[in-house]
């Protein structure tokens, strides 16, 4: 998006942070996916190895992690599947309940923060230019609350 700060005063704050979030996330999924490209993930992969690494303190059911990246359970199947094929994560039955699966951090999930953090620091030097810390903080607060109102929306 090739526009000037005096268009984007002009638009109305509602429909540009509407139509910005859109694009933001798809400029998004395509920047982390090519940095994200060496390391053999898509930027999908890398968020359910975040989510799991930084949300749970034992192994989750495929349930909780989908709800947690706000995604279907399908998809996050799939997405385990393929991460269980590269050694990133093992799926296990769970020992209580048959029907639920369990997804745990193998060492090599655990190895690849490691070999990330050049590129991880990089790309968010990137991203966050120019962003104060308190621009930062007032996008927290504004995030945090249109999360909570889609989580509402179900």
């Amino acid at each position: 998006m090739n526009i000037t700060f005096s268009k984007v005063e002009s638009m109305d704050p509602w429909q540009f942070s509407f139509g910005a979030l859109l694009v933001a996330a798809t400029k998004l999924d395509t920047q982390l996916d090519k940095v994200l490209k060496k390391h053999d993930l898509t930027s999908k992969q890398w968020f359910l190895l975040v989510i799991l690494d930084s949300m749970f303190e034992h192994p989750p059911t495929l349930k909780q992690l989908a709800e947690e990246m706000g995604s279907s359970y399908q998809n996050v199947k799939q997405l385990a599947l393929k991460l269980e094929t590269k050694g990133m994560i093992r799926i296990e039955k769970d020992p209580e309940d048959a029907r639920a699966l369990r997804i745990r951090a193998t060492p090599e999930s655990t190895a690849i923060w490691e070999k990330l953090i050049p590129d991880a620091e990089m790309f968010l030097g990137q991203f966050y230019q120019d962003v104060t810390s308190s621009d930062a903080e007032s996008l927290k607060r504004t995030l945090y609350q249109i999360l909570q109102n889609l989580y509402k929306m179900k």
